[in-house]
């Protein structure tokens, strides 16, 4: 994905980001793994609404990981097939959930908490 300021997949990143902050600061013992977990758990929950990935398992382990499930395909459901321009698509959708798992990934190095320290004072 580019960075292109006209590029609608910006904004849905930054819903995504905002969505895991309120999530971070419900919950003081979420850590960066479990975000990435339950990212992945989005991916295939959100995939199941549109038909595919029947056999992947999106039940939470934790009220945190179900807020993030729900957070996330929530956002999928309001954004695919809709926007200015070009819709986005369910791929399109999953790519910026795969971004920003990376960018949980790298920012965990830091701490167990690195991601939400990092992006805290970047969303609102």
């Amino acid at each position: 994905m580019s960075w292109d300021p006209n590029d609608i997949s910006l904004d849905v990143l930054q819903n995504i980001e905002q969505g895991l902050v309120a999530v971070y600061r419900s919950d003081a013992g979420l850590t960066d793994g479990r975000v990435m977990l339950s990212l992945g758990k989005a991916k295939a929950a959100i995939k199941q609404r549109f038909g595919y990935g029947k056999g992947l398992d999106v039940r939470p382990d934790s009220p945190a990981e179900a807020a993030i499930i729900e957070r996330m395909v929530a956002i999928g459901m309001e954004r695919i097939g809709t926007g200015t321009g070009e819709a986005m698509t369910l791929d399109a959708y999953v790519k910026c959930l795969d971004k920003v798992a990376r960018s949980v990934d790298t920012h965990r190095a830091y701490g167990i908490r690195g991601y939400y320290e990092f992006i805290k004072d970047y969303v609102g």
